[in-house]
């Protein structure tokens, strides 16, 4: 089967931006660096940029593909060429069937139409016909739940229900690839939740999806296969949980590769965290830890000052900022920390690692207890939790996203 997208040896260039508006000195000065320029007529280099460089990569039919990066990595201008809004600089793109696209939420809007006017607006905008529209009319009022408010105009809506229809008029898109710039990220969580089933159903249905966004869930939840630019390059292709671990990898403070904790976290102040380790029941270094393994966490804490009575905390959290478990020494654990002058180790003991496989973020702090922080570090690492063994523990499998916590548990029958 023919891909339905292929990018081969991809450019784009731009010529960096000049003063926008000139005064009169500012045309005296370009005229005398032209008559100071040789007699051959050379002119001063511009300078370039490049947004995009050698980027390859093909999109079979049916596909979803997320395609990530950090803000300036190059990823709207991608899909501004693969909708035909820019041209290249160099390579070949190849769309293989009827292309739509929706690089931004509301594009084609008029506020002063109505909903319904606008719903012909837009999907004539988006490239439907009249024809297509009134197919897929009723679908769109229903998915945005806007029909009370259909004959009003928009400038009347809130957000959420503008967002809402216009995302749906682009959903209903009767084209083979969709391009989709952030726009599950629209709504409230209800909606986005019906938004990845609509990725999903077109997905079903044999259309090709490439979804850009900073959400690293929407994209696990959308997508099994993940593009990464960084850069203008594409440095990364392959399965979402990889090619996602290796942009979360690059955004952490330090770089640090999953279940590794770095040295000199922070260097300020009169209590710093030089070093966080992640330790096996022998001492031995650990890169990730298994469901219901034992790990200790060893915090390297260095105080100018000496502090009688501290609080280290550690903090974990789900990637998206939701928190799962927090381990303290605060009034309560009746173990008072009593840090020195100098180095001192505080270790987390934790026999079993009640949690399910997946990826967790670690912050650890040290306060004073019932005071302020003296120091907290968020997010210092990203923790790779490995599954158990499923069969012998009837443990559901981590492709179920609603597990967070491991219980120890058994199954019998009776006949």
């Amino acid at each position: 089967m023919a891909p339905a997208l292929t990018v081969e040896n991809l450019g784009k260039d731009y010529l960096a931006e000049t003063l926008r508006y000139r005064t009169l000195r500012d045309g005296v000065a370009g005229i005398l660096d032209r008559l100071a320029s040789p007699l051959s007529g050379a002119r001063p280099t511009q300078r370039v940029i490049t947004v995009l460089d050698k980027v390859s990569f093909e999109i079979q039919p049916g596909e979803t593909v997320g395609l990530i990066g950090k803000n300036g990595s190059g990823k709207s201008t991608l899909l501004k060429i693969l909708s035909r809004i820019t041209p290249p600089s160099r390579g070949r793109v190849g769309l293989h069937g009827r292309t739509g696209s929706l690089l931004e939420v509301g594009t084609g809007f008029h506020p002063e139409l109505t909903g319904r006017e606008n719903i012909f607006f837009n999907g004539a905008i988006l490239g439907m016909s009249r024809g297509e529209i009134l197919r897929a009319f009723d679908s769109i009022v229903s998915f945005a739940e806007v029909e009370d408010h259909l004959d009003k105009p928009v400038k009347r809506y809130s957000s959420g229900m503008f967002t809402r229809l216009a995302f749906s008029v682009a959903a209903h898109l009767e084209t083979e690839i969709l391009l989709l710039d952030e726009v599950l990220a629209v709504g409230d969580m209800a909606f986005q939740q019906r938004c990845f089933a609509k990725v999903g159903e077109l997905t079903r249905c044999g259309r090709t999806v490439l979804l850009v966004s900073h959400n690293m869930h929407a994209v696990r939840d959308a997508c099994r296969r993940c593009l990464l630019l960084d850069g203008g390059r594409l440095v990364g292709d392959g399965a979402t949980d990889a090619v996602t671990g290796q942009y979360e990898f690059s955004c952490a403070p330090g770089g640090q590769r999953p279940g590794v904790f770095f040295d000199d976290l922070h260097s300020e102040g009169d209590v710093v965290i030089r070093k966080v380790e992640l330790l096996g029941k022998a001492g031995e270094p650990l890169d990730s830890v298994a469901t219901w393994a034992y790990v200790r966490v060893r915090i390297h804490v260095e105080s100018r000052i000496a502090v009688d009575r501290a609080a280290v905390s550690i903090h974990l959290n789900t990637e998206s900022g939701a928190p799962v478990m927090q381990l303290s020494t605060m009034p309560g654990s009746n173990v008072p920390v009593r840090l020195r002058q100098g180095t001192n180790c505080v270790d987390c003991e934790i026999p079993a690692l009640y949690l399910a496989a997946g990826q967790f973020m670690l912050r650890a702090g040290v306060a004073l207890q019932q005071a302020d922080w003296l120091v907290e570090m968020r997010d210092i690492a990203r923790l790779e939790v490995q599954p158990a063994n499923v069969f012998d523990s009837a443990f559901h499998p981590p492709a179920m996203p609603a597990n967070l916590i491991a219980i120890p548990h058994r199954w019998s029958i009776s006949q």
